[in-house]
């Protein structure tokens, strides 16, 4: 699913998405808003180790993502990550 489809299905133009663009493979798709709480970009665990993957082993891979992905903080919009 592209950024340009989700927004365009989620009628959500402010919906957040992981940089690089390269991560996109990894969206699930959104969450429905409910009162007082938004949409989130939801993306798959797995998948996004798989793209840092291809430039480090898998153990750099889950650390980098812990510390500059998973602890990050963009706002009430920060994407979630689901684990199979």
């Amino acid at each position: 699913m592209t950024r340009e489809e989700l927004v365009g299905e989620a009628d959500d133009e402010e919906l957040m998405f992981l940089d690089p663009s390269t991560l996109d493979v990894a969206i699930i798709g959104a969450t429905m808003p409910s009162p007082g709480r938004p949409s989130f970009v939801v993306y798959d665990y797995e998948k996004v180790i798989g793209v840092f993957m291809e430039d480090m082993p898998r153990e750099e891979a889950e650390e980098f993502f812990e510390f500059n992905t998973l602890g990050s903080w963009v706002g009430a919009r920060t994407p979630v990550f689901v684990r199979n």
